[in-house]
């Protein structure tokens, strides 16, 4: 993300409550709601080496991702629906996290992955940056 220093002087950094993922949606949410305007680039590449945090531990990931999602559907969304129905959501939402992490354990039992270190992440960029 690219932001000018007056918009995140205007509209305060990213929320601290999410630990990973959703707080750059809330940031452009935020922004949205304070019209500025969002420019989304499609094709732009971002691309994260081997999936190092993913890889080494893939339920906490799973864990703060959905934690993340419930903490911002109840953020941004409880003024508009009902308090029953953001808890139903939200229930589901930790539904889901069983789910997905039941099956990244079975997963990871089937085959653990190999570790990844700094050093093979840089000699992966480095290697890549080398393709013409």
């Amino acid at each position: 993300m690219l932001i000018r220093r007056r918009a995140l002087d205007d509209l305060g950094g990213f929320d601290e409550r999410y630990f990973m993922h959703f707080e750059d949606l809330d940031w452009c949410l935020r922004a949205t709601r304070a019209n500025r305007g969002i420019l989304f680039v499609p094709g732009a590449v971002v691309e994260h080496t081997q999936g190092v945090c993913s890889a080494a531990c893939p339920v906490r990931v799973e864990y703060h991702k959905h934690r993340s999602l419930a903490a911002f559907l109840a953020k941004n969304f409880s003024s508009y629906y009902p308090g029953p129905f953001i808890t139903m959501v939200r229930l589901l939402v930790y539904l889901h996290l069983a789910l997905q992490a039941g099956r990244k354990l079975v997963a990871g039992r089937k085959a653990a992955p190999e570790p990844h270190s700094r050093a093979s992440a840089v000699a992966s960029l480095t290697a890549a940056s080398k393709i013409p």
